[in-house]
This record gives C-alpha cells, sequence and structure tokens, in this order.
C-alpha cells in the first residue's frame, strides 16, 4: 500500500485539505473523519488540492461530493489539481460543472475569492 497523508491549512479564504497519496476503500474512512471535522469547523470554504493523488475511485468522489452538499452548492467548495485521470472519474460521475475546479492551488487562491 503507497503512502496516503492529508493535511489542513487555512490560506483565506479557503481551507486547504491537501491530498497524497490514493482515495480508495482502505483510505476513504481516514480522508472522510479529517473532512467532517473540518466541515463541522464551519470554514469559510473549502478547496480540496489533489495534484499529488496517484488514484481516486467514488469512495474518495463520495467524500468531496458529501461536503459539497453539507455546505451548500454556492461554490463553498472547489477542487483543484485534477490530474487526467482524476478528471475523467469527477467528469463520469458528473461532477465538473458542479463543483468548482481549478488547475492549480495558486489559480484557486487567486481567482477563487468571494467577490
Amino acid at each position: 500500500m503507497e503512502a496516503f497523508s492529508v493535511t489542513t491549512e487555512f490560506r483565506p479564504p479557503w481551507k486547504v485539505i491537501t491530498v497524497e497519496g490514493a482515495l480508495d476503500f482502505d483510505t476513504e474512512g481516514a480522508f472522510r473523519s479529517i473532512v467532517e471535522a473540518v466541515v463541522h469547523q464551519a470554514p469559510p470554504r473549502l478547496l480540496f488540492d489533489l495534484t499529488d493523488v496517484t488514484f481516486i475511485d467514488h469512495r474518495g468522489v463520495d467524500v468531496i461530493r458529501d461536503a459539497y452538499y453539507a455546505l451548500g452548492s454556492d461554490d463553498r467548495v472547489a477542487v483543484c489539481g485534477l490530474g487526467p485521470h482524476i478528471q475523467k472519474v469527477f467528469i463520469l460521475l458528473g461532477l465538473v460543472g458542479r463543483i468548482p475546479t481549478y488547475p492549480t492551488r495558486y489559480d484557486a487562491i487567486v481567482y477563487g475569492g468571494l467577490d
């Protein structure tokens, strides 16, 4: 099993959740626990940085989707760093166009701020 880690940091206006490794059956529980704790802290906005995610299945996407629904669908949740394979999963699950996506964390922080 490859290394998996999740870190959080506040980069106004975002609470950034950075994930490294695979988001799948083996890691979903740990990922969900961290995300739910952050969601309950009522952050201004959540940004999932998936730049270093090597694999994602529907379980990992479900955690992100659940955070999106928990915080409301008014651009309070976004993702960045979707590689081609990860982006394909988001497209197949109908999330591209619903959850805002940015190419990089920098783009999300600079261009994804509240107006």
